[in-house]
């Protein structure tokens, strides 16, 4: 496969039903390139067009995924109040995508979607991650999957908090 092929491509370690569009959309991606559509980051290191990304200086990255979920987060709950399904779905996946992306960063990785709700080579991450992680995966788009996506949230930046003030 060229060069040109590789960059239109999804890499297989973002290969993931749930996110499958959202990746595509951000295809073909160059090295200069600086868009900050989700996974990009990852995009650019498995293609590697790039030697690392944002999980390299996590205390530095993680923060502006932590505001982005504070925004997202009161847009996922206006429209759980409209009922407007297609819109949560979405946000949902956009959501899910930041928790992966502060889970993997915080632990200084690149999000690999392959094999997922698998996070057990990850040290640091919340208590039953992985069920809890595969709950959101198989029901994405519901209230109770919204609730457990915050808690998630939370509980990783906590632990993350708390790993950064250790240094």
């Amino acid at each position: 496969m060229g060069e040109l092929g590789k960059r239109d491509s999804i890499p297989s370690e973002l290969e993931h039903p749930l996110f499958h569009e959202l990746i595509r959309r951000n295809l073909p991606i160059q090295a200069n390139d600086n868009q900050e559509g989700l996974f990009t980051h990852e995009i650019l290191y498995f293609q590697q067009m790039t030697d690392g990304g944002p999980w390299a200086v996590a205390e530095d990255s993680v923060p502006p995924l932590l505001k982005e979920w504070e925004a997202l987060k009161v847009d996922i709950s206006s429209l759980f109040n409209t009922r407007n399904k297609e819109e949560i779905l979405i946000l949902m996946k956009k959501g899910i995508g930041l928790f992966l992306q502060l889970l993997y960063w915080s632990n200084g990785r690149p999000v690999v979607l392959a094999g997922l709700p698998d996070v057990s080579e990850l040290s640091l991450q919340p208590i039953n991650c992985q069920e809890r992680l595969g709950f959101l995966l198989k029901r994405p788009d519901g209230f109770h999957s919204f609730i457990q996506l915050g808690e998630l949230i939370e509980e990783q930046k906590k632990r993350f908090n708390t790993s950064i003030a250790k240094i």
